[in-house]
This record gives C-alpha cells, structure tokens and sequence, in this order.
C-alpha cells in the first residue's frame, strides 16, 4: 500500500458498510468510521511469524517455494490471516476469495512434484476491484452495480494471472468506477493508510 500522507477529508461515512467475502456468503463488516487504532510498524512490514512471508516479492517467492523451504499454502494462509487482522481496521478488501487455500493446496501438490506449471505458480495476487474477475461480483465501488450480475467473464489482465496459475486471494478497493485518487466510495466506505490510518493511502489504488 502506498504511504502518501495526506489527511481525509471531513465528511460523513458511507451508510452502509458490508462487502461479502463471497457470493451468497453474509456480508463481512468493515470498519469505516470511530477509532482507528495506530498498527505496530513490525506487523505492517512482516517481521514477525508468518509475517515473514509476506514481504517477498514474487521472485523471491518462487525460489523459496523451489527450494521447499516455505510453501504456497503457508504463503496463502498468512496472507488470508493478515487480510483477517488488518482489514476490519484499513478496509483495503472488498472480496476475499473463498476458494484461495484450495488453489494454493493444488499449487502445492505440484511444487512437490516439481511440476510447477505457471510463471506466477502459487504467488498471492490482488485484483483491483475495477477489473472483472469471472464468477466474482465487480462493484467498482459503487451501488449501482447489481451484485447478481452476472460474472462470467475475467479482465485480460485476470485470465493472465490465472493462466501463470497465480493465487488471487481477493478485491481491493477502488474509488467509484476509478474516477478519482483518492480510495473512498459510498459502497464500502474509506480506505486507510497502514502506516496512519487518520490518514488516507491516496491514489485510486490506494488498497493495493
């Protein structure tokens, strides 16, 4: 996530703000107003635990999972937990796949092979909640967009990860159809900066 430090604007929240983590699933709820807690720098830049794993980039990761000392299911998992943690406090996800653990276990199975089969095998990715991502909803951050859709069709950008057997684990947020640099919308509500979150991360991705 970027670090830009420019302060919120004063304004009301958005009304309502629950996202579902799946479709059909409850909707999850974000916190999109009151205390906003200040996170421990360590825990921001992955120095403890599991935290280890997610500051790699992609590169890195591959060879790692090469050399069997981690795995795309341990990668996953400690992604999925810190999105768990941090997301009630920074709502930087919209959707959170239900189907990622089971994607990483079958990037797994091959790595154990030796068999990997895409350039991004077993790598958590996000996608940007502005590009459609085939059997999960894109609301673009804006209520006029029907959840039911439907979802058929995946973004070139998406069936490109997908073909590099990438692991999406997610949405991210997005200003209303990307229209502005600033990530807030009236559907899921702000998006705060990990490093403050009294301020906002700036820029259209500032999820990401």
């Amino acid at each position: 996530m970027g670090n830009r430090q420019s302060a919120i604007r004063s304004r009301p929240p958005a009304s309502d703000c629950r996202v579902p983590t799946a479709l059909g699933a409850s909707p999850q709820r974000l916190s999109c107003n009151g205390e906003h807690p200040r996170l421990d720098i360590r825990e921001r830049a992955g120095e403890r635990g599991a935290g280890r794993l997610l500051v790699p980039p992609a590169a890195e990761l591959l060879r790692l999972y090469r050399g069997k000392r981690a795995s795309p299911v341990e990668v996953t998992r400690a992604v999925l937990q810190h999105i768990d943690k941090l997301n009630p406090v920074l709502n930087a996800f919209c959707f959170v796949a239900p189907d990622a653990l089971e994607v990483a276990k079958a990037s797994e199975a091959r790595w154990m092979k030796g068999e990997p089969r895409g350039a991004l095998d077993g790598v958590p990715v996000s996608i940007k909640d502005l590009l459609l991502t085939r059997g999960w909803p894109t609301l673009r951050g804006s209520k006029t967009v029907d959840p039911k859709g439907p979802w058929n069709d995946d973004a070139p950008v998406v069936a490109r990860l997908r073909e590099a057997d990438a692991v999406i684990v997610g949405k991210t947020t997005t200003p209303e159809f990307g229209w502005k640099g600033v990530t807030d919308n009236p559907l899921t509500g702000i998006t705060r900066n990990p490093w403050n979150p009294a301020k906002t991360p700036g820029v259209s991705s500032g999820a990401a």
